[in-house]
């Protein structure tokens, strides 16, 4: 995420080239392209099922995943002061999306279904992080190898602070399980 350049106003023709095949984040009012309508017939931006089914062995049981289906990105971000880049490709995060839950229930049997959707909602701002790449399309945000393809309903700089907050948490925990280990041996040695 720190290697990813902001851009968050028109794309001038300079700045395209010097960003282009690197990974970008831009902030713009998303528009859905023409028939992607989403789980209650509105215009989405992201669409996900899964279809689970409850499976107990003995003791222990849980849900499992049947099958998925996942509609591909394809939609504009319009910058606040013009201009605009086409978003394509499978998102590999989505942050601030809805979703809603069919079937399953409080007290789970074997051969009990359910199936959640999630989707992301036209929103009035959104942040888009990825690839910044040239099509016949124009600018396009596709998902990089490192970064992936990130959509947040939230703004930029909040965008990223919740990235860097997992960066952190993850090393908080590296941490904690480092002290309980060295604690561990410190205490197995002393006997």
């Amino acid at each position: 995420l720190r290697q990813a350049s902001l851009i968050s106003r028109p794309v001038p023709v300079s700045m395209l080239k010097d960003n282009l095949d690197r990974d970008v984040s831009v902030s713009g009012t998303p528009e859905a392209l023409e028939g992607r309508p989403g789980p209650m017939g509105v215009p989405v931006l992201w669409y996900r099922m899964e279809r689970q089914e409850y499976r107990r062995s003995g003791k222990s049981g849980g849900w499992r995943t049947m099958d998925t289906y996942e509609r591909d990105c394809g939609f504009l971000v319009h910058f606040h002061e013009g201009g605009r880049v086409v978003v394509s490709g499978r998102p590999t995060e989505v942050h601030g999306g809805q979703s809603r839950t069919d079937g399953g229930g409080f007290f789970a049997c074997h051969g009990m279904q359910r199936t959640i959707h999630k989707w992301m909602p036209l929103v009035p701002v959104l942040t888009v992080m990825g690839r910044l790449g040239l099509t016949g399309q124009g600018a396009t945000i596709a998902p990089s190898r490192g970064l992936g393809l990130l959509i947040s309903a939230s703004e930029p700089s909040k965008a990223a602070l919740e990235e860097n907050a997992k960066g952190i948490a993850g090393l908080v925990a590296s941490a904690g399980a480092l002290v309980l280990g060295i604690a561990l041996i410190v205490a197995i040695a002393a006997r």
